[in-house]
């Protein structure tokens, strides 16, 4: 009943503007929604009516592509953008839902970068050879330009979203670091933008020929009806962290938010999450191990966490009783941050070189965890009692929690209670000193496969205590990789992953680009599987951090006959997905826990723009092809994102239809088996006791397969799982065609 009142509720929002939806024209906006009421449109090779920006002076201009006038930044020289302010005086109305499409140009190479200030939100996309990342910014990106088909026609990049109550102008504070001035009945500012030269090798520019507002009049409308597999079977779940993304909700000053309530802009994510077809709802509740809103009062208060707003959790929990979406926890664990004596406070890591810092980077030294140790483990405890197992069974339904290491918060320890538990536990000839490992590499390796044992036990009692609280099947995920890119292929220096070196071999070499950037081959990479390697390898000191033991690496093997315990492997690139090997290698008996690594892209923009990040992702049904191919070779179970900002995707057709596909599949294991008369065609059986089979149907060309004939061994009626509609077969087979990365899940029963 709850949940029938928020529809209800949310349809009254949505359609408190239906004056202005009745006099607007309504205009196709493509799927999935069809004939929507057009609020405002610019054409940006004409128009004179809109409020205009670029940066630097003259930084556009206009070209034909295609048929059509359009508005081009040229990739040459320095960082550039062009920007209008759309909707002013049109009625637009805070949380209300809207959408913005980006009419782009599919002719050539092209970064595209879009910023839409009215919900502080922005994506980039790239069309053919362009680079997945940025090449050049603060960290080191994972690198990689593959062919991509070009169709040589327009497209649309379309962005669902509700509106904020205040938000920037055309620079963007970071955080709470300026003040949201700008308010609806001012339209918004929409920012086209792209990096300098160097980030943008091969592109011949962002091009944008019309730039639409959309009102959404009823947005649960557009809600994915996702079916899911019976409830006696395992079901996977798609969720999503994000990092730089509070600021509208940041600033304790309310008159300054972008959003008062918090809950509101929590809400905001939910909605986006039904529209996407995703199941899982996550939060950090710990930044650099900083409480990021739960209540620490019945487990000590100040003096055991430091909060701000004590009762973000406890509201966000309240509101999500209102959906179906299970909840996953976020923690970058680190120890109890109270002053004086939180026990991460207490940095009872030590490393092995001496000191208390592992690394250079101070501000992520100020706390740590030694997982060796008991008092650890009962804080943790403590932890996941105050944010998951006293809310439990209120309406909500949690399926574990989500740890991730960042820099030295649970390192690798030489403390001298870490080396006495060692002793105690390994029970050595001669009692082992830190001056022994300094000196043998068989007993640093002895020590190495003693702490990873205290790492798995730690989580496993965890995972336990979730358990014996009531969290049926709870689930502990653990990301062991600290950085945003994600593991990189082992050896110094930058490196680009390619299929075409012949290409980029030279364009590294010319004037201001990274001549040392090693350029290799996409098949020597698979076929070596590199990607692999990477993930298990150490990560190497520098002259001024002991970054081996700070982000000690993952150790998969260990929980291979484990359940319920996921170390999880980082993807993005075509290479970190086009291998059988990395996902059996983190294969647990109960599944594979992927996550997408999505680099910040930070300041790589003009700085007229103020702070930015950005994720990038490839156009059209390219933008699932990481997903896709996971599925295809790993079939993972979990596929979580971590974000760079607020999430949300540009090509929503595509990625609805994947996660429609991938979330009706049981969670159980699966065979590839020869069912497909195409070889690119990859079909995955699903085999259960009672309730039949499941099947799905993978294209991993990135071109059309049609005509595509695949028959299944498995008897009695054909349905399309993801919606429960009779499939049109043959006997026990059915002809499809399919379009690049598609994904169709099939059930026989």
């Amino acid at each position: 009943m709850i949940k029938r009142l928020a529809t209800a509720a949310l349809s009254c929002l949505l359609l408190l503007g239906i004056t202005h939806a009745q006099e607007r024209p309504l205009v196709d906006a493509g799927e999935p929604f069809g004939q929507l009421p057009l609020i405002d449109e610019i054409d940006c090779a004409t128009d004179t009516e809109h409020e205009f920006f670029e940066g630097p002076k003259n930084a556009s201009k206009v070209v034909e592509i295609l048929g059509k006038q359009a508005r081009v930044l040229p990739p040459d020289g320095e960082a550039k953008y062009f920007a209008y302010r759309i909707g002013e005086e049109k009625g637009l109305q805070a949380h209300k839902s809207y959408l913005i499409t980006v009419e782009y140009p599919d002719d050539a190479s092209r970064v595209t970068i879009v910023q839409v200030r009215g919900a502080e939100t922005t994506r980039g996309f790239t069309t053919g050879k362009c680079l997945s990342d940025t090449l050049f910014n603060y960290t080191e990106n994972r690198y990689e330009s593959l062919d991509f088909p070009l169709t040589n026609k327009w497209h649309n990049w379309t962005l669902l979203f509700n509106l904020h109550e205040k938000y920037a102008g055309i620079k963007l504070p970071r955080g709470s670091a300026g003040a949201r001035l700008e308010e609806p009945e001012e339209g918004f500012i929409v920012v086209i933008t792209q990096s300098d030269f160097r980030n943008v090798a091969l592109s011949e520019g962002a091009a944008v020929a019309k730039i639409r507002l959309f009102e959404v009049p009823n947005q649960s409308k557009f809600f994915v009806d996702l079916k899911l597999p019976p409830e006696d079977l395992p079901k996977r779940h798609i969720f999503y962290r994000e990092e730089m993304a509070d600021g509208p909700i940041h600033s304790k000053n309310l008159a300054q938010r972008g959003v008062r309530n918090t809950e509101d802009w929590y809400e905001h994510k939910v909605w986006t999450n039904k529209f996407l077809g995703i199941n899982t709802f996550t939060k950090d509740l710990l930044e650099f191990g900083h409480n990021q809103g739960f209540d620490p009062a019945n487990y000590g208060g100040s003096d055991w966490y430091i909060v701000g707003d004590k009762t973000r959790w406890g509201k966000i929990i309240n509101m999500l009783k209102k959906y179906d979406q299970d909840i996953l926890p976020y923690y970058e664990y680190a120890g109890a941050s109270g002053e004086p004596n939180g026990l991460g406070k207490r940095k009872l890591s030590k490393p092995f070189k001496g000191g208390d810092n592992y690394t250079r980077i101070t501000w992520s030294e100020k706390m740590n965890a030694d997982v060796t140790l008991d008092e650890t483990l009962e804080d943790a405890k403590k932890l996941l009692n105050a944010t998951i197992t006293d809310y439990h069974g209120q309406g909500v339904n949690f399926i574990g929690a989500w740890f991730r290491q960042r820099p030295s918060h649970m390192p690798v320890s030489f403390s001298k209670a870490a080396i006495k538990e060692f002793n105690a536990d390994t029970k050595p000839e001669r009692k082992v000193r830190k001056s022994s490992l300094a000196n043998s590499d068989e007993l640093m390796q002895k020590y190495y496969k003693w702490w990873f044992e205290e790492r798995k036990e730690f989580l496993s009692n965890l995972r336990d205590h979730l358990r014996d609280k009531g969290v049926k099947d709870a689930a502990i995920l653990m990301t062991s990789e600290c950085s945003e890119p994600g593991r990189f292929i082992p050896g110094p220096g930058k490196k680009m992953v390619t299929d075409d070196v012949k290409v980029w071999g030279p364009i590294m070499q010319l004037e201001g680009h990274h001549k040392w950037t090693k350029i290799l081959d996409i098949n020597d990479v698979v076929t070596k599987d590199l990607h692999a390697a990477a993930l298990t390898s150490w990560r190497p000191d520098d002259s001024s951090s002991e970054w081996t033991h700070s982000d000690p690496i993952a150790d998969p093997r260990n929980y291979t006959d484990t359940e319920g315990i996921h170390m999880t492997m980082s993807y993005k690139q075509m290479y970190t997905v086009a291998s059988k090997k990395p996902f059996d290698l983190f294969r647990t008996k109960s599944g594979v826990a992927a996550i997408r690594h999505n680099p910040l892209n930070e300041t790589t923009q003009n700085k007229e723009l103020g702070y930015f990040v950005t994720d990038m992702e490839r156009h059209g049904p390219y933008a699932v092809m990481p997903e896709v191919m996971a599925l295809a070779n790993g079939d993972p179970r979990y596929l979580g994102t971590l974000s760079a900002a607020t999430y949300n995707r540009g090509f929503p057709v595509y990625v609805r239809n994947f996660n429609m596909n991938f979330l009706a599949l049981p969670a159980v294991p699966s065979e590839i088996i020869s069912a497909a008369s195409n070889k690119d065609i990859v079909v995955r059986e699903y085999k259960t006791d009672n309730h039949g089979t499941w099947y799905a149907v993978i294209n991993t060309s990135m071109n059309d397969r049609e005509a595509v004939t695949v028959s299944f061994s498995a008897t009695g009626k054909i349905t399309h799982a993801a919606t429960g509609e009779a499939a049109k077969a043959a006997g026990q087979s059915v002809t499809l065609d399919l379009y690049p990365y598609q994904v169709i899940s099939f059930h026989v029963k």
